[in-house]
């Protein structure tokens, strides 16, 4: 979907040689056009079109399936691409092409585009409102919860797609915890780890070619990564302190996580490279922290804290201050952004109540329950915006 203003192509004025005596010959034509037409198959589609990119400056909207005529360019070479174009639509083959245009020709240039089925302004969470454990989508507004497993085993923390378009959670259908990856629809489930330890708390990295996971595998808990299929397994952080609940940064070149490997910090939130190198603690206090989440624009990290009750904080990192977000003395656990930033979910419960998924805006405001239901809701995940 586009953002800002779409600039219209001008026409180049046509220049005449000679003098300016009127019965002088007129020049041929100095410059071409160029027709981009595009064909769009698949599901979810984004009607409004996508935006040609010329020479990384001019833009015109396009059709989905369809063409627009650029006139007045000057001849020579020039590269086009398509921009704006949704999150789960690919461009097939390059994007970025070169095209030569002659002087009163028309070239053409076509792109063929390829769209997943998606989902746009959910939220998927897990709840045992059925009996077990199962994956749930709802809109963002609470509305329209939608159950995608429905299995008998336990199936739990969701997490969406970049493309909004599958959503990896762990379960134990196998008879341990393991990492699987469904479409949005719940159809074509997939095991991806398939081994006898216990992995669990998957997350998409940006571009959504890698999955990171903690697993015990090598005796104790321990961040992994692996590709979206789940091959080219490998251990980042190879320690023998605890690390779990891996985070990724919204450039994927680091992952936050929490471990013990400080002393005196129970759980502590830290962060690495995303091949993880340079491991260094984020929070300071001596508390227990969990669900680090990094915000759309890294400049602020979302956790909880505390000991016997636990609340949402926020922390700036250019400036270093700790925000507070909620102060409910109850369980308020596991913060997600939303993709624009300007909320948060969470999961909240007292006891002996079981918890439900809320919404609040960033700086804690306008608190709401989205799911109110019987069963033991959380573990909230944002699809993408269009």
């Amino acid at each position: 979907m586009r953002h800002g203003a779409v600039l219209s192509l001008m026409a180049v004025p046509v220049l005449y040689a000679g003098c300016k005596d009127s019965t002088a010959p007129v020049a041929g034509p100095l410059t071409g056009s160029l027709l981009v037409t595009t064909v769009t198959v698949g599901d979810t589609l984004d009607w409004d079109g996508y935006t040609v990119t010329l020479n990384d400056t001019t833009t015109a909207v396009v059709p989905i399936n369809g063409g627009i005529l650029l006139s007045g360019l000057e001849a020579g070479d020039h590269s086009v691409e398509l921009t704006d174009v949704q999150v789960n639509c690919q461009v097939s083959g390059a994007n970025r092409q070169s095209v030569s245009i002659t002087a009163g020709d028309t070239a053409q240039l076509s792109f063929g585009l390829n769209c997943v089925v998606a989902l746009f302004n959910h939220i998927a969470f897990h709840s045992n409102r059925d009996g077990n454990f199962d994956i749930y989508v709802m809109l963002a507004d609470g509305s329209g919860h939608t159950n995608l497993t429905n299995h008998l085993a336990q199936d739990a923390e969701p997490a969406f797609s970049p493309s909004g378009s599958h959503i990896a959670f762990t379960s134990n259908r196998d008879g341990n915890r393991e990492i699987y990856v469904m479409d949005v629809d719940g159809s074509k489930l997939k095991n991806l780890t398939n081994n006898p330890a216990e992995d669990r708390y998957p997350a998409w990295s940006p571009d959504g070619s890698q999955i990171a996971f903690v697993s015990n595998r090598d005796g104790n808990d321990e961040i992994y990564v692996m590709g979206a299929d789940g091959s080219n397994l490998w251990n980042l952080t190879n320690n023998s302190a605890l690390d779990i609940e891996p985070a990724w940064s919204p450039d994927g070149m680091q992952i936050l996580f929490i471990s013990n490997r400080d002393a005196g910090y129970p759980r502590a939130v830290f962060v690495m490279d995303d091949d993880g190198e340079n491991p260094r603690r984020l929070v300071e206090n001596l508390m227990w922290n969990g669900g680090p989440d990094w915000s759309p624009d890294g400049t602020m990290l979302a956790y909880h804290t505390g000991e016997h009750t636990y609340e949402i904080y926020v922390k700036e990192f250019e400036s270093g201050k700790v925000l507070t977000r909620t102060s409910f003395e109850g369980e308020a656990v596991h913060p997600a952004w939303s993709p624009d930033g300007s909320r948060i979910a969470f999961a909240l419960g007292w006891e002996p109540e079981v918890p439900d998924v809320y919404v609040m805006r960033a700086d804690g405001s306008d608190l709401r329950n989205l799911t109110n239901a019987a069963g033991w809701d959380g573990m909230p995940t944002w699809s993408p915006t269009r």
